[in-house]
């Protein structure tokens, strides 16, 4: 084992499970399965054939499964692939322990919850805001004047103070095709993303992805308040473009090197906001980590996963199975499953923190295993 890479060793313990599992299904041998992040070190190709797998495995009878992930993404792709969302769990951490809650925002959550309730809750409203300023790219091109108005609510320009909730309902309107209204059209709205990201602070802990989003717009504009403030150049100012929150870091500590402070308060502010705010390319990285050969290749044979291990047929229950072989780059992992006893049915969960514990460690291993600690693999008895 010693000679192994790290990938080598995992392709060797997932083969060392996957023989296991075979020998249990041949047996007819009553199993609680447990997988915990199984996919953190696959690529697309071989993370979708684990998937594949795991829906076989959970077509058996004597096989009721618990898959857990940090991964959203696998999350999403095991709901739509196999368990379905009343099966669906997310768990969070606060002072009080770990709680379990029903899955939320798994599928489309601006459609499915956020723009219903655009003018009823003023959170979603806020959280609406990159998703409009998106679609309105997309559509319009990122010269039109809506793009600037949600922009400065973003971002702290010098119009973002003044920017009503009539007028951001009136974009809303123009996008949608609507007629609403907002209960206090001259509220500024950057003061209401305020109102609701002090609230959060208070509110029960839970999921609540739109808590978040307007938490981070909140943070973002305070601080870029602050450097703009700080800086007093409004030329300089007005003439960023893009990237604002570094280029105003940049200068900030270029006029204000000695506040180290702010500065690694700001640091942090760059680091995390961003991806809490902004519509992200993630649902495109399957088609990013895959090689036009690969490509062409899957259309030519009918779009079929890449055949790296194939399982002999068990009892004639399961087809032949793609096992993955091969590991790319490390993924970020949130999200678990599992097959209730003598229910064909399975649950997601979602865990947004970790004990410190070592997930790897009790990875595949059975209830009447023990594990090995040197190689963190599990001992068949």
């Amino acid at each position: 084992m010693e000679v192994l890479s790290t990938g080598e060793k995992k392709a060797f313990y997932v083969l060392n499970i996957i023989f296991e599992i075979q020998v249990r299904i041949k047996a007819a041998q009553n199993t609680v399965l447990i997988v915990d992040d199984i996919a953190d070190s696959f690529d697309y190709r071989n993370k979708y054939a684990i998937i594949r797998y795991l829906k076989d495995i959970s077509d058996d009878s004597h096989f009721n499964q618990i898959i857990l992930t940090h991964n959203f993404d696998f999350f999403r792709t095991i709901n739509s692939r196999f368990v379905s969302y009343p099966y669906c769990l997310m768990a969070s951490k606060d002072s009080t322990g770990i709680k379990l809650n029903k899955a939320a925002g798994i599928q489309n959550v601006f459609v499915n919850d956020w723009k219903p309730k655009f003018f009823t809750d003023p959170k979603k409203m806020i959280a609406s805001i990159p998703f409009m300023r998106t679609l309105i790219e997309f559509t319009r091109g990122d010269q039109d004047q809506s793009v600037f108005k949600l922009t400065s609510l973003l971002h702290w320009k010098s119009d973002s103070a003044g920017i009503t909730e009539a007028e951001l309902v009136g974009v809303y309107n123009s996008l949608f095709g609507g007629s609403g209204s907002s209960e206090d059209g001259t509220k500024p709205v950057v003061e209401l993303i305020h109102q609701h990201a002090k609230a959060y602070l208070t509110a029960t802990a839970g999921i609540n992805f739109e808590h978040k989003i307007v938490l981070s717009i909140a943070i973002r504009l305070q601080a870029e308040k602050y450097m703009v403030d700080k800086i007093n150049d409004p030329a300089f100012a007005a003439s960023i473009k893009s990237n604002q929150t570094p280029k105003l870091l940049a200068e900030f500590k270029k006029r204000h090197s000695a506040d180290d402070a702010t500065i690694r308060t700001i640091e942090r502010v760059i680091l995390m906001t961003p991806e809490n705010i902004h519509l992200n390319s993630f649902m495109y990285e399957p088609i990013l980590d895959m090689s036009d050969e690969e490509a062409d290749r899957d259309r030519r044979e009918g779009g079929e996963p890449r055949t790296l291990c194939r399982l002999p047929e068990s009892r004639g229950r399961h087809p032949p199975a793609n096992v993955p072989r091969d590991f790319a780059a490390d993924r970020g992992t949130t999200a678990a499953a599992t097959t209730s006893a003598g229910v064909r049915h399975s649950m997601v969960m979602h865990s947004r923190v970790t004990d410190g514990r070592s997930a790897s460690q009790c990875q595949g291993k059975w209830p009447d295993q023990h594990l090995d600690h040197r190689s963190g693999c599990p001992r068949c008895r």
